[in-house]
C-alpha cells in the first residue's frame, strides 16, 4: 500500500512537471518571461526531487529522469532564443534610432558621412533661375537657403539621404521647400530694370547628386513664407531609417 502511494505521488508530480515545462515557453513569451522562467525551473525541482527521494523504487527515478530530459533542454532554449531575440532587438533599435541633433547657421553639423552647413539666408520679392525670373505669391516672399553638403565619408554617396527640408519662421509655422513652379513666371518682355535689380539669384541645390568622399556641393533651398514673418530654424532629416533629425537656427542670438 506504501509503495502504491508512492508510486500514485510521483505519477502526480510528474505530470505536475511535465504541465509545467510544457507550459514554460509559451508562458514566456505570451505572459511573461520570468513566470516562464519560474515555470521550467519549477519543472526540473520537481524532476531533481523524483530523482533524490525515488528511494528503492525504479518509477520516481525513471519520471524525474525523463522530467529533466524535457525540463532542461526548455529552460536552454527558452534562454538561448530570449538572448537572440534580445540581441536581434538591441541591432535594430540601434540601427532605427533617430538622433538629434542642433547647429547654428554658418556651422556644420555632422551627420553619419554627412557635413552639413548653413552658409547663409536671402529674402526676396523676386527670383532669378538663370534667365528667367519669378515672382513670390501675393503676400508672401521668397527665401533661400544656401547649404554646403561635403560627403566625409570613404564612398560616393547621393544627397537623397538628404531630405524632408521645412522652415521655421518666427510665427512658430512650418513651410515645406518650394520650387520655381509654384511661384509667379514673369514673361521676358514683363522683366523691368527695377525687377532685375531687385532679383536674387537661385542657384537650386541637386538633392539627387551624388557626392565624391571628401568633396561638397553648394546650392540653395527655396521656401515661399508670409512678408511678416521671419524665418529662424531650418529642419531636415539624414538617413531614410533612424538616422538623424538636424535642426539649424538661422539667426544669431
Amino acid at each position: 500500500m506504501i509503495k502504491e502511494l508512492k508510486a500514485g505521488k510521483a505519477l502526480v508530480l510528474f505530470i505536475l512537471g511535465i504541465i509545467l515545462a510544457l507550459l514554460a515557453f509559451p508562458i514566456a513569451w505570451s505572459v511573461s518571461a520570468a513566470l516562464g522562467y519560474v515555470f521550467v525551473i519549477v519543472a526540473i525541482i520537481l524532476g531533481a526531487y523524483l530523482i533524490a527521494k525515488r528511494g528503492g523504487s525504479r518509477l520516481p527515478l525513471v519520471l524525474g529522469i525523463v522530467l529533466l530530459v524535457i525540463a532542461v533542454p526548455t529552460l536552454v532554449g527558452t534562454a538561448v532564443i530570449h538572448m537572440g531575440v534580445w540581441a536581434v532587438k538591441e541591432a535594430i533599435e540601434e540601427v532605427t534610432e533617430t538622433k538629434s541633433t542642433t547647429a547654428s547657421i554658418g556651422e556644420s553639423v555632422r551627420a553619419g558621412d554627412w557635413e552639413i552647413a548653413v552658409l547663409g539666408v536671402r529674402e526676396a520679392e523676386y527670383v532669378r533661375k538663370g534667365d528667367s525670373y519669378y515672382k513670390a505669391e501675393e503676400g508672401y516672399k521668397a527665401v533661400l537657403v544656401r547649404l554646403r553638403i561635403k560627403n566625409v565619408g570613404s564612398e560616393a554617396k547621393d544627397t537623397s539621404e538628404i531630405w524632408k527640408f521645412i522652415l521655421i519662421s518666427n510665427a512658430d509655422k512650418s513651410y515645406e521647400r518650394a520650387y520655381t513652379y509654384e511661384l509667379e513666371y514673369i514673361s521676358s518682355w514683363d522683366v523691368t530694370d527695377e525687377i532685375k535689380s531687385k532679383a536674387v539669384a537661385f542657384e537650386e541645390l541637386d538633392t539627387f547628386a551624388s557626392v565624391a568622399p571628401n568633396t561638397a556641393i553648394e546650392g540653395d533651398l527655396l521656401f515661399q513664407i508670409p512678408i511678416n514673418e521671419k524665418p529662424t530654424k531650418l529642419y531636415f532629416k539624414v538617413g531614410i531609417v533612424g538616422g538623424y533629425e538636424v535642426t539649424i537656427k538661422l539667426t544669431k542670438e
